[in-house]
């Protein structure tokens, strides 16, 4: 037989293509869709902009829009040229690495001119939130050279600029400017210039906290590390500016004041920060592992045991369990039991089933489950019911049994009490199966749906 030929892949096919046109009709392709597609155009001139010398301001973003915008709000494709932004962003990093700092900032300005007109135009998903992101990755690393003092203040003047016009505003992406600006601020004029623009900020509560920390990095830079401290610990409202000092705490072992400013936190977060909350206990547990508190650790594991929503309470049971005393152990379990017994939530006090196992208390076990857990939950609980229990199990499951018949009607339930049947067989003898089956039979005989798949049992 013959053997099949193996397909070319598009970059095989590329290949063979270049392989056989010549360069002089590679030149009037080139040339005809450059002169005819716009977005070719853009994609042609910014994979080699680097060859060519007279670019400004507008040559760039002139590429950057090679595509037709579409008329819908929600359309697409986006109002620029994703492959002319990459492309400008890779240029922009290699002119950086060069040191040729004034043309990598051009390129920024038209990239950042042209995407801030489409951040709020279109819905773009996270591609333009990713060329944003690496755009800033360069310009904080032209923010990290050695400037001359007059390119020093281009730069700042550049990062007020983009602040004063909004650039990127309700995005996160604006406050970047401000930590840019702070980066190369030298001055106490331009610290007052920075603080007049953050009071832009004032009517956004959402960001206080972030407004906040721009003023501390300032006064960090420009005061010192003593001033920026006293502002922090000023202002501690700020969850940012509340871990910063726990952790400065931590690190000082001061632990008293680590500890003041956690219990704090949980307290005034109970209603003003509640998502910080699990953060501050968090502290709480880091501080209580270093001391090696054990009531403090025991106290944060039993929390964490009781937490709603806390599947993995076996892990934290056995962390309180090597921490209590032997002697102890027996009574903290009692009254783990006990508070699990006056709590309203089904789903909790079923927990107490999985302590008896825990503690191979399989007699208490039983007990429970008789009088607490219906059939439906009972069955992962078998494995571990004593043997000599089984008549008092198989009445449980009559018991059961008839009750789920009674309260469900339908095919569904009618094969499912069929299947508590033949569980009930497996620990009883047929006859009495049998024999609680024709009871059954009596008692919902204006049922036939029912009475025919009992039959089959």
């Amino acid at each position: 037989s013959t053997k099949r030929k193996k397909k070319k892949t598009n970059k095989d096919l590329i290949e063979d293509f270049l392989d056989v046109i010549s360069d002089d009709d590679l030149r009037k392709f080139v040339r005809k869709e450059a002169n005819t597609n716009i977005e070719f155009r853009g994609v042609f001139f910014t994979s080699f902009v680097q060859h060519y010398n007279d670019q400004n301001i507008e040559f760039f973003v002139e590429q950057i829009r090679a595509v037709k915008i579409p008329e819908s709000r929600y359309s697409d494709p986006p109002a620029y040229s994703e492959v002319a932004v990459q492309n400008l962003i890779k240029y922009a990093q290699e002119l950086v690495w060069s040191g040729n700092l004034e043309k990598a900032l051009l390129i920024c300005d038209a990239l950042i001119q042209e995407l801030n007109n489409s951040l709020y135009r279109y819905i773009l998903g996270q591609e333009i939130k990713k060329s944003i992101a690496a755009l800033f990755d360069i310009l904080y690393t032209i923010s990290a050279i050695k400037f001359s003092d007059d390119d020093r203040k281009k730069f700042f003047q550049k990062c007020i600029k983009y602040i004063q016009d909004n650039t990127f505003r309700h995005s996160d992406f604006d406050l970047k400017f401000y930590h840019l600006a702070i980066k190369v601020m030298e001055t106490e004029e331009e610290m007052k210039e920075l603080l007049t623009c953050l009071k832009m900020l004032n009517n956004w509560d959402s960001r206080s906290d972030l407004r906040e920390e721009i003023n501390y990095e300032m006064i960090k830079k420009m005061k010192g590390e003593l001033e920026a401290r006293k502002y922090l610990e000023s202002h501690l409202s700020n969850p940012i500016f509340r871990r910063k000092a726990i952790e400065f705490a931590i690190e000082k072992k001061n632990y008293a004041k680590a500890i003041e400013l956690a219990n704090d936190g949980i307290k005034t977060g109970a209603h003003k920060a509640i998502g910080y909350v699990s953060e501050w206990k968090e502290y709480l547990h880091k501080i209580a592992v270093q001391l090696n508190d054990k009531p403090k650790l025991i106290e944060y594991y039993k929390a964490k045991y009781f937490e709603y929503g806390n599947e993995d309470k076996k892990q934290y049971y056995e962390l309180m369990k090597s921490l209590i005393d032997i002697d102890k152990w027996p009574q903290f379990v009692e009254d783990l039991i006990k508070e699990y017994k006056q709590k309203s939530y089904y789903f909790d006090k079923v927990k107490i089933a999985d302590v008896f196992i825990w503690e191979g208390y399989y007699d208490r076990l039983f007990e429970f489950v008789k009088a607490n857990i219906p059939i439906e939950h009972a069955g992962k609980y078998e494995p571990y019911f004593p043997d000599d229990y089984r008549n008092e199990y198989a009445d449980y499951l009559e018991q059961g049994i008839e009750r789920y018949i009674k309260n469900n009607y339908g095919k569904t339930h009618n094969k499912t009490s069929c299947r508590y049947l033949r569980r009930l067989l497996k620990i009883s003898s047929r006859q009495r199966v049998d024999t609680f089956i024709e009871s059954l039979k009596m008692k919902f005989a204006k049922r036939p749906d029912l009475v025919a798949e009992l039959a089959k049992v």
